[in-house]
């Protein structure tokens, strides 16, 4: 039984966390180049971090943290063999997932706050494309990462 649900964890966080660097990737390659060269870019980011709080991506985002979670305590708590594909494949996941909590979601806190005419607002949004894009791919590697090494283990 025990086996069973590692091996469902093992392949729901392989998968999500694989999803989770794919569209962080697409925001670094092309969503975030493009806002930057148009006039609404700070406007449309705003939309877009309303629409993706959405069911889809809580799934994807939570679920690959909390499996990360119980795999990893799965692992060293010896309710499975050790495995260091498996500690080190979560330990990306749930990194991945504070430095949204901790860096992302702020700065898309403060950027929300803005009103689309206020004088603030280029400046606000300079800060923010880089510091947000620097730490997206973070993300992204750290999204891909765990996701391989979590697939390594499952092979």
């Amino acid at each position: 039984m025990l086996e069973t649900i590692q091996g469902t964890l093992l392949l729901f966080a392989s998968i999500s966390s694989a999803m989770l660097g794919g569209i962080y990737f697409i925001f670094s390659n092309t969503v975030m180049p493009t806002l930057k060269k148009v006039s609404s870019g700070p406007e449309v980011m705003q939309v877009i971090n309303r629409i993706i709080q959405n069911a889809g991506f809580f799934i994807l985002f939570f679920g690959s943290f909390l499996s990360g979670i119980f795999l990893m305590s799965l692992s060293l708590l010896g309710g499975s063999p050790l495995s260091l594909w498996i500690v080190f494949g979560s330990l990306l996941l749930i990194s991945a997932f504070l430095s949204t909590i901790f860096v992302n979601v702020p700065l898309n806190n403060v950027l929300d706050k803005q009103d689309e005419h206020s004088k603030e607002i280029e400046q606000i949004w300079l800060h923010y494309v880089d510091k947000w894009v620097w730490w997206n791919h973070l993300r992204t590697v750290l999204c891909s990462a765990g996701a391989v090494c979590l697939l390594i283990e499952l092979v």
